[in-house]
């Protein structure tokens, strides 16, 4: 049973560890990463830890309260992670810091109980707060307004709005680039949009944007090609 036990605790850690490090590896190579399957996968993971924390309770005794709240604390890192901070590189390197503790239980039981508990108070309360103040977040009041894909349809010029209520908000246009995208385990990676133009919030019901070619595109009178560069007129390009 030990064994078994042992591979659990692997296990819930390669789980929670795959998810910020897939983060990262986006980050690295300049692509946003999202996690196939919807909901599937957390559900997972929240069992797993359940199971482990049934193990302790029954096969370690002595570390019982300390590995239950350490497990527990997991279980809502990685909830936190999925429901408010996926974006957040650093909240979801925090997951990996406490499998890993979780795995070797390399802190005293009585430390490990005082980390556990401040930890999950902490994420809780950063829990609420996103929930509470939602439209202070980047997605919660992210919405794409427009989209302009370019003639061979490989690029989207889409037209995103931002409203953070009381705080104002801005209109931006993003080149999304549709050809770039890789499929990596559960993981899908898509190439980070190119912010090309950023003006008010009230703009975003009149901009004007038009594809010249598969590469040149206009957004209010200014000629963009596709890596963000700002030409004057297309014939600079033919110089």
């Amino acid at each position: 049973m030990k064994k078994w036990f042992n591979a659990m605790y692997i296990a819930l850690t390669l789980i929670v560890a795959l998810p910020p490090l897939a983060k990262l590896y986006g980050v690295a190579k300049g692509y946003d990463c999202t996690i196939k399957g919807g909901a599937a996968y957390p559900i997972v993971a929240v069992i797993l830890t359940a199971i482990v924390c049934a193990l302790s309770y029954l096969y370690k005794p002595k570390k019982t309260k300390a590995t239950v709240v350490i497990c527990i604390t997991l279980m809502l890192a990685w909830g936190a992670c999925m429901i408010c901070f996926m974006d957040d590189v650093f909240v979801g390197c925090l997951g990996v810091v406490l499998s890993l503790v979780l795995l070797g239980r390399m802190l005293p039981a009585t430390l490990a109980l005082i980390t556990g508990v401040t930890i999950g108070v902490v994420l809780c309360m950063f829990s609420v707060f996103a929930d509470v103040f939602g439209s202070l977040r980047a997605d919660n009041s992210k919405e794409v307004y427009a989209q302009y894909p370019s003639p061979n349809t490989n690029y989207t010029a889409n037209v995103i709005v931002y409203d953070h209520g009381m705080l104002g908000g801005k209109t931006e246009v993003a080149l999304k680039n549709e050809a770039d995208k890789l499929d990596l385990l559960m993981f899908h990676f898509e190439k980070k949009e190119l912010v090309l133009y950023s003006g008010k919030y009230s703009e975003h019901s009149s901009i004007e944007i038009s594809w010249i070619d598969d590469e040149f595109v206009s957004i209010k009178g200014v000629i963009y090609d596709i890596n963000g560069e700002v030409l004057k007129d297309k014939s600079t390009t033919d110089q």
